[in-house]
């Protein structure tokens, strides 16, 4: 995973024959400083975690564990 955090799948293998040839994550954008951080960081937390469940049933693939490691990293920078 690059440093500055920008990943992109295109051409999947070809074992996943449903597979769209184009993807990429989708990113949130949030501030590093907030007075609402305790909540911010919550619902962040929860959407790599618990809120992966959700990915299959919308069409969408679980985030890797290599990408939560590094959601995880990220949401910890968050403050008040």
């Amino acid at each position: 995973m690059p440093s500055n955090g920008e990943l992109s799948i295109v051409n999947p293998p070809k074992s996943q024959k449903l597979a769209y040839p184009i993807c990429t994550f989708t990113y949130v954008i949030a501030p590093l400083k907030s007075n609402k951080a305790s909540t911010l960081k919550q619902f962040i937390s929860w959407a790599i975690t618990g809120g992966q469940q959700y990915a299959k049933p919308l069409q969408f693939y679980p985030l890797p564990k290599l990408v939560r490691t590094a959601d995880r990293a990220m949401v910890r920078k968050i403050h008040s």
